[in-house]
């Protein structure tokens, strides 16, 4: 993994905290707090479609938020409860 801190295009948390690998088909984006807000810019990743997916440390489980296309620029609220929370992103296979 890389840091990548231009992949947060916006949040309201300046504690949040972005990786990717280094081809870009996948990023982690952290967030310390819950009911903050990151906004993503897709296009510092390589592939078409992507789907993110909340990532609980606590547990290991994963909860879906979406699919979204690498022109997208998704704004992902954290409307978990407690701190710690990982905003996974994957390229799609095929795209």
């Amino acid at each position: 993994r890389v840091p990548d801190q231009a992949l947060v295009a916006a949040t309201n948390d300046p504690l949040v905290r972005a990786t990717r690998d280094e081809d870009g088909t996948y990023a982690m984006i952290y967030m310390p707090h819950a009911s903050r807000e990151v906004t993503i810019d897709l296009r510092r990743l390589s592939g078409s479609s992507f789907l993110a997916q909340w990532f609980d440390p606590r547990t290991g489980g994963l909860s879906e938020i979406g699919t979204f296309a690498r022109e997208d620029e998704p704004t992902i609220a954290c409307s978990w409860r407690g701190p710690d929370w990982v905003v996974v992103i994957d390229r799609r296979s095929g795209s």
